[in-house]
């Protein structure tokens, strides 16, 4: 018996479609199944500044100087949440995850500047340095007392091996506007390259004393952070 030509061209029709929609959905499925690859995560080195809360040592419970572990200091000094004299107390707006201390500008002189430094070596990092695949970001909590006007100001500085300045940066100064003359601490923070053939870097804090007795500028949670290392 002969088939007719119809049913063989709807056959044909049928055999073809259905390859056609097998290819496509395997297709589909085989896309639905491949993972996208996970971007690659960019490595960054711990904080790099030592005793950034001035957490190592005694803090002063009335405002007076005291010795502060692995910084330089010229009249600054740490003090304690709640000290004697009106200072800021662990209530007072600031770091979420404040410790018992924090810096303060301390006793000095009228229009004097006080300060605390260090020095972080960079050697570890130095061909990524080089390469210019380095970036850093600096933070901290920077604060100060109602009206008073006494800022402080972070100045992170960049040397080669010799010595030589390379670049510099700068967060701050806090004012009192900036704090609507209230006390408090507000978190300020800047991102940018490491120049290339840096080796060293200097955190120097500044707490600019404008009138009075007493530097009644704050800075607590420093932080100094590399990224693409």
């Amino acid at each position: 018996m002969s088939i007719p030509r119809s049913l063989t061209r709807t056959a044909i029709a049928v055999l073809i479609a259905g390859a056609l929609f097998g290819s496509s959905l395997q297709i589909a499925v085989a896309h639905r199944g491949a993972a996208s690859p996970a971007p690659a995560k960019v490595k960054k080195t711990a904080n790099l500044i030592k005793n950034p809360g001035a957490e190592s040592g005694n803090g002063s419970s009335n405002g007076s100087v005291m010795h502060i572990p692995n910084w330089t200091t010229t009249g600054a000094t740490a003090v304690k949440y709640g000290a004697t004299g009106g200072f800021p107390t662990t209530q007072t707006p600031g770091p979420p995850k404040r410790g018992t201390n924090f810096f303060a500008g301390g006793p000095h002189a009228a229009e004097d500047v006080e300060s605390v430094m260090q020095t972080v070596a960079l050697n570890t990092y130095a061909t990524k340095i080089d390469a210019g695949k380095v970036k850093f970001t600096i933070a901290a909590w920077l604060g100060g007392s109602g009206s008073d006007a006494d800022s402080a100001t972070v100045y992170l500085t960049f040397y080669s091996a010799s010595h030589t300045y390379l670049s510099g940066a700068t967060i701050g100064p806090l004012t009192s506007g900036d704090r609507n003359n209230v006390t408090k601490f507000l978190s300020r923070s800047k991102t940018a390259s490491v120049p290339a053939t840096a080796r060293m870097v200097d955190i120097d804090v500044e707490f600019d004393g404008v009138s009075g007795t007493y530097n009644n500028a704050y800075v607590d949670d420093l932080s100094l952070i590399l990224s693409g290392v």
